[in-house]
């Protein structure tokens, strides 16, 4: 009997790191050239996504004439170390794939989540700038 229960319990365990794994594969797997495009799609939707985050944050706290670009810069770096990230795990050099780990599967999953938000604060205005002010 506890054989079964260890069987039992183990299994959904086993599938949940087969799926994640295949995912992971499915990623690698992936042509070069769409694993640097899917990076710069992440880089671009990372540096969207904050962009209205530290505008708010630096108008409301650090505004001053002398640093008014400041908070691009700030954005833009996110950005690259997004993209870098993205180079070095998910990318690779020419002629080798990555190897297939774990980080790929977060990175992605943040990219998709910046893109997410982007989306959203387009449909809501917030990117825009047309929302109201809260």
């Amino acid at each position: 009997m506890s054989r079964r229960k260890k069987q039992a319990t183990s299994q959904p365990v086993s599938n949940a790191r087969r799926l994640h794994e295949q995912w992971i594969n499915r990623l690698v797997g992936l042509p070069r050239i769409g694993r640097v495009g899917l990076a710069i799609l992440f880089t671009l939707a990372v540096t969207l996504a904050l962009s209205p985050i530290v505008d708010s944050i630096y108008l409301r706290y650090l505004y001053t004439p002398e640093t008014a670009l400041a908070p691009a810069l700030v954005s833009v770096a996110f950005g690259l170390a997004m993209y870098l990230v993205g180079w070095q795990v998910f990318v690779g050099l020419p002629g080798e794939p990555p190897p297939a780990r774990l980080l790929i599967l977060w990175y992605v999953g943040v990219g998709v989540l910046a893109l997410l938000l982007v989306v959203l604060w387009l449909i809501t205005g917030v990117a825009s700038g047309s929302a109201p002010t809260v």
